[in-house]
C-alpha cells in the first residue's frame, strides 16, 4: 500500500514531466482557526475590592482595634468565603507596618486576617456596589518609631481575580 503524502509526490512528478493530471484519491477539508483573545473574566465583568475606610477604634499600649470597610467596585460579584469552614478556602487580608502609607518592600508583617463566614451573607458573596465591615486586633509589638503606619493589604493571597490588582492597599497612621 503506498502512503498518500507518497502517491501526490507521484502524481506531482507524473505531471510535471509528462503533463498528466492526477485527481486525489481523498479530500482533505482545512478550516481557519481563528485565534480568540483570551478571556480573564466572565461576560458578566469582575469584581474589583478596595479598602475603602480603616480607622482606629480603640488603643492601648500593646494591641489596637481597627474597624474597617471593603467594597467591591467592581460589576460582578467577589467570593470572600469558599462555603466551608475551613479558612484556606476564604479571602484574606494581610497587616504591615511601615514607614509610608504604600505597601513595600521591607516593610514588617503584622499578621493576617480571614474573612469570616459568619458575617457574610448569600454563600459568601459580595455583590457589586456593597460593602463588607469588620473589626481585627492587630498586635503593637512590631510597630517602631521608624513604621507608625499600618497598611493593609485585601486580598493578599490573590485568591479573586479582579479587574484592578493594584488598587487592594489602605493605611492608617498611629
Amino acid at each position: 500500500m503506498v502512503s498518500k503524502t507518497f502517491s501526490n509526490f507521484l502524481c506531482l512528478i507524473l505531471f510535471i514531466s509528462i503533463g498528466i493530471g492526477c485527481s486525489p484519491t481523498t479530500t482533505n477539508k482545512t478550516t481557519e482557526i481563528k485565534e480568540k483573545e483570551p478571556e480573564f473574566f466572565t461576560k458578566s465583568g469582575c469584581p474589583d475590592l478596595i479598602i475603602d475606610k480603616i480607622e482606629i477604634v480603640k488603643r492601648s499600649k500593646s494591641k489596637a482595634t481597627i474597624s474597617y470597610v471593603i467594597s467591591n467596585r467592581g460589576d460582578a460579584p467577589a467570593k470572600l468565603s469558599g462555603g466551608t469552614k475551613k479558612e484556606a478556602d476564604n479571602a484574606a487580608f494581610k497587616m504591615y507596618f511601615s514607614s509610608d502609607d504604600q505597601l513595600n518592600r521591607g516593610d514588617i508583617l503584622v499578621g493576617g486576617h480571614y474573612i469570616d463566614d459568619s458575617d457574610l451573607a448569600e454563600g459568601g458573596i459580595l455583590p457589586p456596589g456593597y460593602m463588607y465591615t469588620g473589626e481585627i486586633q492587630v498586635s503593637l509589638k512590631k510597630k517602631t518609631s521608624f513604621t507608625p503606619v499600618l497598611v493593609l493589604n485585601v486580598d493578599a493571597l490573590q485568591r479573586i481575580t479582579e479587574c484592578d490588582e493594584t488598587n487592594n492597599t489602605n493605611s492608617v497612621v498611629f
